[in-house]
């Protein structure tokens, strides 16, 4: 008898499993035929506004990406359909893009579903057309999406905040100082020129520049991996908590790599000053001088170092300090 209740109780709870399968397979084929795209559900749209100063950009989007570029005259173009619609406007020099996303059947399934549709990026993309030089420093934020700007030219500075999504800068030039912070997502930084500070803040995100010139750079991130070529500034200063450091190609008056935990690498760095240390990670690196030009200062708590301690008097310096790990430095 026992044995009998202990079958039937069993067989309830392997029939309620089904049915709540059944329940989520079914909610999920609802949520996805509703966010279902058809050709005649996408109308193109475009709006100008003439003699328009761009001071500030408000972009909030959910599925979109955006896309800010050089042009002869500043006009916005993207689509609107039925699970999403875009609205422009445009006042007191700010630029104000937001996305409208039609909710799916059940709470549970309102994410980002960008990776589910299956359709012309053109179509889910809104593109921004902006004149060569910018007058007024400008604003972007993003809650959600990715943003690109490229070939454009700044008068003044502008800042960036991003809490989730991809940034990429491309040939762009700045008179002062460039703000960029990331909650999560990727950084790429391409032919970057700046008169003042490139700053850069991000909690969750790889970082790779290729081609950077400022007065100062300073990177500062929780966890992800920085990669740089081809940099140039006074002063470096780059502190990963959980991540790698690479660069190849630098040139600055002082350097300063910080990890907590990652890897140091560079190759052809070029600096009078160079503070590189991590505490549990190896550093590896290449400079452009000989060695008998550095005064050396070299310290491993657990690991090897392939460099003693000098001191030359010439004007430059390496300090080089691991807690657990390996140093290997090499000259030219």
């Amino acid at each position: 008898m026992a044995n009998s209740k202990k079958s039937i109780g069993t067989l309830l709870k392997a029939s309620l499993i089904i049915l709540l399968v059944g329940a989520v397979v079914f909610g999920v084929g609802t949520a996805l035929t509703a966010w279902s795209h058809k050709e005649s559900n996408f109308t193109a749209q475009q709006f100008t506004e003439a003699n328009a100063p761009i001071e500030a950009f408000s972009i909030d989007v959910t599925t979109r990406n955006v896309d800010i570029k050089y042009a002869d005259e500043f006009k916005v173009d993207y689509y609107n359909y039925d699970q999403s619609a875009i609205a422009v406007s445009f006042s007191g020099g700010e630029l104000i893009v937001k996305e409208e996303v039609t909710k799916l059947p059940f709470p549970w399934f309102n994410l980002n579903w960008d990776w589910l549709k299956k359709i012309d990026k053109e179509k889910t993309t809104v593109y921004i057309y902006l004149p060569e030089s910018i007058a007024n420093r400008s604003k972007i934020t993003a809650k959600t999406g990715n943003i690109s700007v490229s070939d454009i030219n700044f008068s003044q500075g502008f800042d960036i905040v991003s809490e989730t999504g991809n940034v990429t800068l491309k040939n762009i030039a700045a008179a002062e100082t460039v703000n960029l912070v990331s909650a999560t997502g990727n950084v790429t930084l391409n032919n970057i020129a700046v008169t003042e500070t490139v700053n850069l803040e991000f909690k969750t995100g790889n970082i790779k520049i290729d081609g950077l010139t400022s007065k100062a750079f300073k990177l500062k991130s929780q966890t992800g991996n920085f990669d740089g070529k081809n940099i140039t500034a006074e002063t470096v200063a780059v502190e990963v908590t959980t991540g790698s450091i690479s660069a190849d190609t630098m040139t600055a008056d002082t350097v300063a790599f910080k990890t907590t935990t990652g890897k140091i690498s560079f190759e052809n760095l070029t600096a009078r000053i160079t503070d590189a240390s991590t505490k549990t990670g190896s550093i590896d690196g290449k400079f452009t001088g000989a060695k008998s030009e550095y005064d050396i200062t070299v310290s491993t708590t657990v690991g090897s170092s392939n460099v003693s301690n000098q001191t030359v008097g010439q004007g430059k310096s390496i300090k080089v300090k691991v807690t657990t790990g390996k140093i290997t430095l090499n000259f030219a």
